[in-house]
């Protein structure tokens, strides 16, 4: 069904999948860009290639490789999701950002609701996550499940690399690169630019939604955290769709991103004795009241956004 008169601003580029090609050739070409500012970094820190390579492999035998880790990220996430998406933005489309319906708000009550959805989704996608953490594939796909299972490994303990914080300054720089970097980034490049011109190729803002989700999923390469990603796109992109505002998304992938790192630190400050980051196996009724609580929020925010509620 389509629904352009929901947001016909996406309608006004006639050829949405000619603009959805060349984002993609962009963000291409900066992820090859990205590649020679990394070649730069090794020349900046005296390092070898062969040496990164061993450190991705085994990165706890390499701290002094830390802070060469967080910079790459640090370029590549601007460049692939900041730069490039506002370089096609304001040059090849001659468009500000204002067009992906940025803008400000000064009521709090989106941001409240999107807070208590994000921390209610985590409960809820609990069971998720460790459903696909031991998904067993067919006998054929064995080789592409060790694959995944590898790639899986050594991405998990990158991670905890870079997120074990030895001071308050690097905890800071982690949710710069990892927390706010990514979710200005992410929710610029797939639900500002992506889910907006499959919007427009197909009319329908649930495929829209859906596809850009997948999208997002499959593009960081993890297989065994490609459902509950999944939905965590979805639920960025129809609230992005409810709220025409780029910022909450953005607000909901930091809240998302920026309370995994706080509980990682709270844990290695021995605030807490259980890493409360880590997937744990919750009663089936939590999970249950999770959901059930997660949907009544989820309600909230779209009756609000449709006028339905008397407040703010």
């Amino acid at each position: 069904m389509a629904d352009t008169d929901k947001n016909p601003e996406i309608y006004k580029d006639k050829q949405p999948f000619l603009s959805l090609v060349k984002i993609i050739a962009i963000v291409g070409a900066a992820y090859f860009i990205s590649s020679t500012f990394a070649y730069l970094l090794l020349e900046a820190y005296n390092i070898e290639a062969s040496q990164v390579l061993a450190a991705y492999k085994s990165p706890f035998d390499y701290p002094e490789m830390k802070s060469f880790f967080m910079a790459a990220q640090a370029i590549t996430s601007l460049l692939l999701f900041i730069i490039a998406p506002l370089f096609y933005l304001y040059v090849i489309e001659k468009k500000s950002v204002g067009s992906l319906n940025v803008k400000g708000t000064a009521n709090w009550i989106p941001f409240a609701l999107t807070a208590l959805i994000m921390l209610t989704s985590m409960v809820a996608l609990e069971f998720v996550i460790r459903w696909n953490e031991n998904i067993n594939l067919p006998a054929f796909l064995d080789g592409f499940e060790q694959w995944a299972r590898e790639e899986e490994e050594m991405r998990k303990e990158i991670t905890q690399f870079l997120t074990q914080f030895n001071s308050i300054t690097e905890f800071l720089l982690g949710m710069v690169v990892i927390a706010l970097i990514a979710a200005i980034g992410e929710e610029l490049l797939f639900r500002g630019l992506i889910q907006n011109k499959v919007h427009a190729i197909s009319g329908n803002i649930h495929l829209a939604i859906w596809t850009t989700a997948l999208l997002f999923s499959l593009f960081h390469l993890q297989f065994f955290g490609l459902f509950p990603r999944l939905l965590l796109g979805v639920l960025f992109g129809y609230i992005y769709y409810w709220s025409k505002n780029l910022w909450i998304p953005i607000f909901a992938h930091f809240v998302n991103n920026g309370l995994g790192i706080s509980l990682l630190y709270l844990h290695q400050l021995k605030y807490t004795d259980e890493n409360l980051a880590e997937t744990t196996s919750l009663p089936f009724t939590a999970t249950v009241a999770a959901l059930l609580i997660l949907s009544g929020l989820i309600v909230s925010f779209r009756n609000y956004y449709k006028g339905k509620y008397l407040i703010g």
